[in-house]
């Protein structure tokens, strides 16, 4: 499987980790034409926006347990 079709089922899988790892070991040897280039950016960029999901979703879980302490002190 290459590069691409791993970070399409990463992203199809909510797969964060693998996406984040995929996203920082492009291989940039396999990226030659244009076409792998454009379909590789929007990859890239599906992968991002599904990391800023995650993160802004963590930051709301986060903020609920700092509110759930303060409570119970």
């Amino acid at each position: 499987m290459n590069w691409h079709d791993k970070l399409k089922v990463a992203i199809l899988n909510n797969n964060t980790q693998e996406v984040y790892q995929l996203i920082v070991d492009i291989p940039k040897e396999n990226l030659k034409t244009i076409e792998d280039l454009l379909s590789a950016q929007t990859l890239i960029s599906q992968g991002i926006e599904m990391l800023e999901r995650d993160k802004q979703e963590l930051q709301k879980q986060m903020l609920q347990i700092k509110l759930a302490q303060k409570f119970l002190e």
